[in-house]
């Protein structure tokens, strides 16, 4: 009962007059106002709430420039158009006819405004961006702002506009219009109706609402942001950038007394020190000991580099017992100056083997069942920054990559919804969970472009908790464990709070996801489900503590997997402003729950359609695809029938673009619609069928 109260109250305020609903694509109904114009729910809102009309009946007018009794006018039909209590008129240019003399009166009767003079109010006077934001910062009761950081830091100190503009930088009023704010210019249209937009709070929407805005289809872009890790995988490394050619990260593995094999580390090259450990094997007598190892085990440096030289010390080695004490093994602490071979092994490795004296380590024996071997490495092959990381990063194997092309070609298809999956791991400090200044601001520059073409756009933690998740020294894939709960809670925690604060006063069409596919290696299903919802309520109530536009800000939950079948057992946290989200692709005969029939798209919508109706939640399909395994035209049946199930229901499909084309690890295990390296649409029929079922 609690949740359908906060829903109607919701629907309540958003479906009033002042919070018009907008369809996607709808027109704003003048001739000069685009879908993609940064200001067009505010001219929608403007119009529809009679704050302002066009300048002509086709034209809205967004770059003329608006006088000082336009700018109160706006802001008195904005705030409730309440009338002055007195008639006393002390300006000599503003009479009882002039559509500006009730605003003019309040205006000056609230101290939001004052004449130029004691007996002219000049309302005919075009209004500078400073006096603007001071009228409006004046109606909100001067909210407290320190300049510090900001713009605004450099303006006199005496300046009436300080406090104001740097108020304004910090609620997010300059997102949209790209931050570009002069104090002495005049304002247009567009801007001075963005402001009162945003910070009266117009942009607030159910998510009902939120949902219905979106376009049909839209799309993730995964790159740069996505930094594909290989850990959780039999036999993979640990770790980030390991598809990456680059001569910083090094592997450190162990083999077997019994030919097994794991990573002790694979070095995140933000940490010159940092602890990791590997798990040991249990021991079977009737195993022999291998001919190449002769020994509990022995160790070996990889990289994905010919003849890469690593220098390397190990400290406090160790096997830690099933009981928690621990067996020192300091043969193998030292320092190490290897270098890697020049032939890569079967997996694409180059090796170094470790040079310590095997036979001073203990015997194998069932003694280190359940036992760790752990060791502390120390190295200088760190980025020299974290610009120099993120900039690494973000270019992508070193391919020139243009962020807003590669954006532009989806909204240039009339989609306005983007998914935008980020890996924050390798940005994160190990031990104060710090993220890197430097790679939220990369972030935040795509977020900021998405939103100024008035787009959607999803933002999420995208491969920690797939899988395996860091739970303090090393990845794991049983994270979801008691044993790591405390440990995984605080970083969750930590990583989403700095996220939430950074955006903390964005629009609202930024969309936060709590993770992506979780999973893991776990007991029970229901244990996995136990354990989703309870970090799906850790992100709710983190954002939502950090206060600003996160009090109300849509926000996405995912069941296990993300996969359709497991809503049954997603129970969303006591909040009226989320959203669910499932990935559905062609065949994931694992799940159950691709689209590769009409019984499979059936049973998909079956499952959606029951967890809305059990909860009220909406429900995004947050990834679709059909890879490039099978010819383009092999499933266009399946995919439209797919596509237009969704349609009827309302459910907006995000495509998974990847930026490269080729993947020699995966074959054709790709997923694309735009060849990157032909500059064309590469899969044209998908395409069409996509938009003729989804529209656009």
């Amino acid at each position: 009962m609690k949740r359908l109260a906060a829903i109607l109250i919701a629907l309540a305020i958003c479906l009033s007059p002042a919070c018009p609903v907008l369809a996607a694509g709808e027109t704003a109904g003048f001739m000069d106002v685009s879908p993609r114009d940064y200001f067009y729910d505010a001219v929608l809102w403007a119009r529809d709430a009679d704050v302002t009309n066009g300048i002509t009946e086709t034209e809205f007018g967004p770059r003329a420039f608006c006088t000082r009794g336009q700018v109160v006018t706006f802001l008195w039909r904005a705030m409730g158009r309440t009338a002055p209590t007195s008639s006393e008129n002390p300006f000599v240019d503003v009479r009882p006819s002039d559509y500006f003399y009730e605003p003019v009166l309040w205006a000056v009767e609230q101290g939001i405004a004052q004449g130029v003079t004691a007996t002219e109010f000049r309302p005919a006077s075009r209004c500078t961006g400073a006096q603007v934001l001071t009228f409006l910062w004046r109606a909100l009761k001067k909210p407290a702002a320190d300049p510090t950081g900001t713009p605004a830091e450099a303006y006199p100190d005496g300046a009436y506009y300080k406090i104001p503009a740097a108020w304004a930088e910090k609620t997010g009023l300059f997102v949209l219009n790209s931050g570009d704010f002069l104090p002495d210019a005049f304002s247009p249209r567009a801007d001075i109706v963005t402001w009162l937009y945003l910070a009266l709070d117009h942009d607030v929407m159910t998510p009902a609402r939120a949902v219905a805005g979106m376009s049909g289809w839209g799309v993730n872009i995964p790159e740069p942001f996505e930094i594909s890790p290989t850990s959780g995988q039999a036999g993979s490394p640990t770790g980030y950038f390991v598809e990456r050619p680059m001569t910083e990260p090094f592997g450190l593995a162990l083999n077997f007394w019994d030919g097994g094999f794991d990573w002790i580390a694979y070095h995140e090259p933000h940490e010159k020190v940092f602890t990791s450990s590997a798990p040991m094997p249990d021991y079977d007598p009737s195993k022999p000991v291998v001919d190449w190892v002769n020994a509990l085990f022995f160790a070996e440096f990889f990289t994905d580099r010919p003849n890469a030289e690593l220098n390397v010390t190990l400290k406090n080695s160790r096997i830690v017992l099933s009981d928690g004490s621990a067996v020192p093994i300091p043969v193998m602490d030292g320092e190490y100056t290897a270098v890697t071979g020049s032939e890569a092994d079967p997996n694409g490795w180059y090796r170094a083997e470790l040079d310590f004296d095997r036979s001073l380590l203990p015997s194998p024996s069932a003694r280190f069942d359940g036992a760790r071997v752990e060791t502390t490495v120390v190295s200088d092959t760190a980025f020299s920054s974290p610009e120099d990381k993120a900039d690494y990063c973000f270019q992508l194997d070193h391919i020139p990559y243009d962020m807003e092309k590669s954006t532009d070609i989806f909204l240039d298809e009339g989609i306005n919804v983007i998914r935008l999956p980020v890996t924050w791991t390798p940005f994160v400090n190990d031990t104060t969970f710090e993220i890197d200044r430097v790679w939220l601001e990369r972030v935040a520059e795509e977020v900021d472009y998405i939103l100024q073409n008035n787009a959607y756009c999803i933002l999420d933690v995208h491969f920690d908790y797939l899988g395996c998740s860091y739970v303090g020294d090393r990845w794991d894939t049983e994270w979801m464990d008691a044993e790591h709960r405390g440990y995984v809670d605080r970083r969750f925690a930590a990583i989403w709070t700095q996220i939430a604060e950074y955006f903390k006063n964005y629009p609202r069409k930024l969309m936060f996801e709590a993770f992506n596919e979780p999973c893991g290696e776990v007991a029970s299903e229901s244990e996995a489900a136990k354990r989703v919802n309870e970090l799906n309520e850790l992100f709710v109530n983190t954002v939502r503590a950090t206060g600003g536009k996160n009090r109300d800000r849509i926000l996405s939950v995912v069941p296990v997997a993300g996969i359709a079948p497991n809503l049954e057992a997603l129970t969303p946290p006591d909040d009226p402003w989320l959203v669910a989200q499932v990935h559905v692709y062609l065949k994931m005969e694992e799940f159950d729950a691709g689209f590769g029939s009409p019984a499979d798209t059936d049973r998909v919508y079956s499952q959606i359609d029951a967890f809305t109706a059990r909860t009220g939640v909406p429900v995004i399909i947050g990834e679709a695809g059909i890879s490039h395994a099978d010819p383009e035209t092999a499933h266009l049946d399946e995919l439209s029938l797919f596509l237009k199930e969704a349609r009827l229901r309302g459910i907006p499909v995000l495509w998974w673009e990847d930026y490269f084309t080729k993947n020699e690890s995966n074959g054709d295990q790709l997923f694309w619609l735009y060849d990157k390296s032909t500059d064309r649409w590469g899969r044209p029929q998908l395409l069409a069928a996509i938009k003729e079922a989804l529209g656009g």
